[in-house]
């Protein structure tokens, strides 16, 4: 009786470690604290934003700097949408304005 229990054992650490080697358990833990949270996607959107503002301030063509800024702002919207009372999204909205109404000022004056 204990050779079985003890090749119960064996067969349950060998399915939990494969289980392990996987990442299975990471996985569904991961899906499950993150499911239905809208300030993670705020977040990324904000990432992505700033990413977009600092591209362009440093391009040097007019096209691509006003261009790359307007796309900046529309993220910067989607994040606000997602998670109005986050800050961060108001604090990249207004760089973003900025920089369109700077590039349009400085190329419409060349």
């Amino acid at each position: 009786m204990s050779d079985l229990a003890m090749q119960a054992a064996f067969i349950l650490i060998k399915i939990l470690m494969y289980m392990w080697m996987q990442k299975i358990p990471q996985n569904l833990l991961t899906e499950f604290r993150y499911r239905n949270r809208s300030s993670y996607d705020a977040k990324r959107h904000f990432i992505t934003g700033a990413q977009l503002l600092a591209k362009s301030r440093s391009t040097k063509d007019h096209a691509s700097c006003v261009r790359l800024a307007k796309s900046a702002a529309d993220v910067a919207d989607k994040s606000i949408s997602l998670d109005p009372n986050d800050g961060a999204s108001h604090i990249l909205k207004a760089p973003t304005e900025d920089a369109i109404r700077a590039f349009e000022l400085r190329f419409e004056h060349q």
